[in-house]
């Protein structure tokens, strides 16, 4: 007898396969990919993709474990409102106002770790809410 073949083993460019074992992920893995999702179209400036990322999200209360991503998060979620309002949405800029206030509320709440950073972050809030 020759040797088997593992052919039928090999994936060989085909649709993906479903792992028997593969774990769902849990809601701290969810929000690791919030934040991830977000700082990657923050950086690009892709205000309108935040928009859709912050109506799926907008009911949770917090994101992360770690404030500092929770944080940024709000003030994604903050900025891309205001990019939105163009329209003068007041429900927008509403918004944008309360997702402000709230990374605001986060950075005096929890000993902010970089401070540099922290003072930069509430210099752009304080001008993001200047400018509401």
């Amino acid at each position: 007898m020759g040797k088997k073949s593992r052919r039928n083993k090999k994936n060989n460019g085909g649709p993906l396969r479903k792992r028997l074992d593969a774990v769902p992920p849990t809601a701290a893995t969810a929000a690791a990919n919030i934040f991830k999702a977000v700082t990657r179209l923050m950086q690009a400036l892709k205000y309108d993709e935040i928009f859709k990322v912050e109506s799926k999200y907008r009911h949770l209360d917090t994101f992360s474990d770690d404030p500092n991503h929770n944080l940024l998060i709000l003030y994604a979620f903050a900025s891309a409102n205001y990019t939105n309002s163009a329209a003068e949405d007041e429900i927008c800029m509403d918004r944008a106002i309360h997702y402000c206030e709230r990374a605001k509320e986060r950075i005096d709440a929890n000993d902010y770790d970089h401070r540099q950073a922290s003072v930069t972050l509430k210099a752009e809030i304080g001008t993001h809410l200047a400018a509401l």
